[in-house]
């Protein structure tokens, strides 16, 4: 007798929030930052779950593991930076590099 699997289908846009939520985050990082900091040009939601859909089975991977790792990032920054006011600009700066530049990477690894 052989054992059937059924393989699931991969979805079509990435991890439910994950995205979403860096990049809610990162809006008000940048509120918190220093005016005038340095800025890593991204592509917008949208551009990243197209590029999502049109992916390889190994690029969505990658994607949802820097996604979720981006996202854990974006989170506990946020958690830290918040209610510190004018104090936080320097390490609100790096945290919205940093998110910016995953962001960044994350456009590259579905060519958006």
């Amino acid at each position: 007798m052989t054992a059937q699997h059924k393989i699931a289908a991969e979805p079509d846009t990435p991890e439910p929030g994950q995205v979403s939520q860096i990049y809610a985050i990162l809006q008000i990082i940048e509120q918190m930052a220093r005016p005038g900091s340095d800025v890593t040009p991204i592509a917008d939601e949208t551009a990243h779950n197209a590029a999502y859909a049109r992916a390889s089975g190994v690029a969505r991977r990658c994607f949802d593991a820097v996604a979720a790792d981006a996202a854990l990032a974006a989170s506990a920054g946020a958690q830290v930076l918040l209610g510190k006011g004018e104090a936080a600009s320097v390490a609100a700066d790096q945290l919205a590099r940093h998110l910016r530049e995953r962001l960044a990477l994350l456009g590259d690894i579905l060519g958006a």
